[in-house]
């Protein structure tokens, strides 16, 4: 695997602790061997992780978990329905402007009356 790959993987996964243990053995032994990779980790060590090792948990109160559950919950989307989706995606095929409509409708008035009242003779 390229000093690149392991880089990016460094700055994610690696740094995140969820890589498998195959890889995170593999990426270390690189680390120990790659200079630069070693130096890239120990300054994402230094200002990422350590700072934050020996602070003190802190556990918010159950009313900021609740409200957290409840929006969570409210934002959800609802189960996919073809009915729905049809309502959305139908109208852009059929749509005409109401200009268009009344249009059509006084050509449709025109063509009726011409062949209700000149009915053209037959010979």
């Amino acid at each position: 695997m390229k000093c690149e790959k392991i880089q990016g993987l460094l700055k994610t996964d690696f740094l995140d602790g969820e890589l498998d243990k195959k890889l995170k053995s593999y990426i270390q032994n690189h680390i120990d061997s790659c200079d630069s990779c070693k130096t890239l980790w120990a300054n994402l060590y230094q200002k990422t992780v350590a700072p934050f090792k020996n602070l003190k948990e802190i556990k918010p109160p159950e009313s900021v978990w609740s409200r957290i559950e409840k929006e969570t919950l409210a934002g959800a989307k609802e189960p996919f329905s073809l009915l729905d989706w049809l309502k959305d995606k139908l109208p852009p095929l059929f749509y005409f402007p109401k200009p268009a409509y009344a249009f059509a409708a006084m050509v449709l008035i025109c063509f009726m009356t011409y062949f209700l009242y000149f009915k053209p003779s037959a010979n």
